[in-house]
């Protein structure tokens, strides 16, 4: 019986699951039923098909009660990559859905986030392959940031003719504002070219049953080397990486949806069927350097909410980050790829404010904190409140980015994932301290791995 007991103690701790609320299938971080992938955190989730390339439904929390088929049919919206080539005039359509043997690499997952990786083959219709692709899915509660990638080979008279992420919502009483650049459209079938390389995009939704969302970026195109030692500065200055970059931006053109001047979003939003967003790195044709690829790589945004203030909450607290105070520890930068606050921890207790005085809208603070030393307990708590954290080991990445990539990271608790709500005209004071006890650590999947 007491062995019982402790097990059932573990579980609890680990996911942060509340005893009176039972152990519901449904609040595991990430969970594998035939050929679909159920990925949640808080209100969110996202339901991976493995038949069609592991492309992805963004489902809502009133959806997640019960795992049935009905579950399954019913979304918000949908993604998916696909490319149109130019063969002599005859057009190739390429789709990830085409992909029957995609395979999904979970990199993390615990009680406040799950991250995750997706490899895919770009096929047309008739099987033949094209190119390949990934998509980085960071998934915390409130907002989901999308990383896609794809790489197109070069074939004797081919040239790309389109090439994008689509999105697809069910037919029915839509609406959406691109507030930024802010524009209006009375037609059925519109394009909006992206602008300038610093300016960001917003772009707001309601389905027809009042499910509200923001998509957007904090910049059309990125600096041509991407340091993540501060990621908004000038990286010709900054010479030494904190961390690894993402690999995304180590190769290809520069990071962002800003491929060339013809890059646009392109819409098709009837009044009664179904509508279809394209985000087009490609408009208008492109040639695939002979003998080698074409790459585009970029971030997406998507906050969510039951409510508009609820949106906003969560796309300000991604969008607009303000610096905290590290009186103990070292804040070394905002990483605007995954929307979190880098904290040097330098393996001793903690304590970082949060000032939101100045907010006009509450914040969920979302903090990565690392360089932890030991292999005991750790206690987070945000003005004396216990918090949301996930315990993590990525093999030591963090501590010599210069050292080979670890296939298999092991040993104690490196890093962790910290979230919390910030309400706005008030300042919250996080703590960190080791305490005696047993560690539960997750094991991750290297992000910098590309196979």
């Amino acid at each position: 019986m007491k062995i019982k007991l402790f097990i059932i103690t573990i579980i609890i701790t680990m996911f942060n699951i509340n005893p009176s609320q039972g152990l519901s299938k449904d609040r595991a971080p990430v969970i594998h039923i035939g050929k679909y992938h159920l990925l949640s955190c808080g209100h969110n989730s996202v339901l991976l098909d493995e038949s069609r390339g592991l492309s992805m439904d963004i489902l809502t929390e009133t959806k997640l009660a019960n795992w049935t088929s009905q579950v399954i049919k019913e979304k918000y919206l949908s993604l998916t990559i696909k490319v149109e080539l130019d063969n002599n005039g005859f057009p190739i359509q390429l789709d990830q859905a085409y992909d029957s043997n995609p395979r999904l690499q979970i990199i993390s997952q615990g009680p406040n986030q799950v991250a995750a990786r997706i490899f895919f083959s770009l096929y047309s219709q008739d099987e033949i392959s094209y190119g390949t692709g990934t998509i980085d899915l960071y998934i915390f509660d409130g907002r989901i940031n999308i990383i896609p990638s794809i790489f197109i080979d070069y074939k004797e008279k081919l040239k790309i003719f389109r090439a994008g992420l689509t999105l697809t919502l069910p037919a029915g009483g839509n609406r959406f504002e691109i507030k930024n650049p802010l524009c209006k459209f009375e037609k059925e079938m519109w394009i909006q070219k992206f602008g300038e390389d610093r300016a960001r995009f917003e772009l707001s939704l309601e389905n027809k049953a009042g499910q509200k969302a923001i998509i957007g970026w904090l910049r059309n195109r990125y600096p041509k080397f991407l340091y993540l030692r501060e990621i908004d500065q000038d990286p010709q200055k900054d010479k030494l990486y904190e961390k690894w970059p993402p690999w995304i931006s180590q190769r290809g053109p520069q990071f962002g949806w800003k491929f060339n001047e013809d890059s646009a979003l392109e819409g098709r939003t009837p009044e009664d069927g179904p509508w279809t967003l394209n985000f087009l790195w490609v408009s208008n044709g492109c040639e695939v350097p002979r003998g080698g690829y074409q790459a585009f790589n970029s971030p997406l945004v998507i906050a969510l909410g039951k409510t508009e203030s609820e949106v906003e909450m969560n796309w300000e607290s991604y969008s607009n980050p303000k610096k905290p105070v590290a009186i103990q520890g070292d804040f070394r930068f905002y990483n605007e790829i995954e929307g979190v606050y880098e904290i040097d921890s330098k393996g001793k207790p903690l304590e970082v404010i949060f000032d939101g005085t100045e907010n006009l809208t509450d914040r969920q603070i979302v903090a990565r904190i690392w360089n932890f030393k030991g292999s005991g307990g750790y206690e987070f708590k945000a003005d004396g409140q216990p918090v949301l954290y996930s315990l993590l080991n990525d093999g030591d990445l963090i501590d010599d980015p210069m050292v080979f990539i670890k296939k298999e990271a092991t040993g104690p608790a490196r890093q962790a994932i910290v979230s919390f709500h910030l309400p706005k005209g008030k300042k919250i004071k996080l703590k960190m301290q080791a305490t005696a006890g047993m560690q539960l650590t997750y094991q991750m999947y290297s992000e910098l791995e590309t196979y």
